[in-house]
Order: C-alpha cells, then sequence, then structure tokens
C-alpha cells in the first residue's frame, strides 16, 4: 500500500509540474509537508491582440525562425522589452519590436500587441 501512494505521489508531482510548464499562469509551490500544489499565478502576464493581415515594416529587435504565430506571441508575453510581434507566415518568421509601430494593411503577416496593464 506504501509503494502504491508514492507512485501516486509521484505521478501527481510529474503532472503538476507539466501544468505549470504549460501554462504561464500556473505555479508550483511546495507545501510544508512536501507535497506539491498548483496554484494560479498572482498576476495574469499581459496578452496580446491578435491582428491578420497586416504587416509591419522593418526588423524586429528579436529575429527567430520556425516557429508558430503561437510561440512568437509566448515569447513575447515573457519579455518586458516586447510591446508587438509580427509573425510572417510564409517564412515562420517571428519579429519582436520593443517600440509600437504603425500596422500597414495586406500581407501575409499575423501581428500581436500588448493589450494588458503590462503594456509599456
Amino acid at each position: 500500500m506504501r509503494t502504491t501512494t508514492k507512485k501516486i505521489q509521484a505521478t501527481i508531482k510529474s503532472l503538476a509540474i507539466i501544468l505549470a510548464v504549460l501554462s504561464p499562469t500556473l505555479t508550483l509551490a511546495q507545501t510544508s509537508s512536501g507535497a506539491h500544489d498548483v496554484a494560479k499565478a498572482s498576476a495574469p502576464g499581459p496578452t496580446l491582440q491578435k491582428l491578420s493581415g497586416v504587416w509591419v515594416e522593418g526588423p524586429g529587435y528579436d529575429i527567430t525562425y520556425g516557429g508558430t504565430y503561437d510561440a512568437c506571441a509566448s515569447r513575447c508575453q515573457s519579455n518586458a522589452r516586447c510591446v508587438m510581434i509580427e509573425y510572417y507566415r510564409p517564412e515562420k518568421k517571428c519579429n519582436m519590436y520593443d517600440k509600437a509601430r504603425k500596422t500597414l494593411t495586406g500581407g501575409s503577416s499575423d501581428v500581436g500587441i500588448r493589450t494588458s496593464a503590462g503594456a509599456r
């Protein structure tokens, strides 16, 4: 019975760690008894308003290739310097910008602009 309980506790701990990694609004807290609890973070991170069919002229301060819009948005949300992104779909290119820039109509990009109190 004791071995089964330890296996269950280990499984719960593993699942809690996975949840904490997958959701930036969750944190893993260890209780005084050594158990792990998943708890809501005190303040949610910034959010991005997604605009499709618009683009931004010029490169950002950080450029990566090969990801998705959601991965690009997540990188921006976890970086205080980032205030907007442009994800160019044909090249899977993520531009992160530290200053708000004018969006232009047309193209094959999605633009994300910070909308929460976390924006500068």
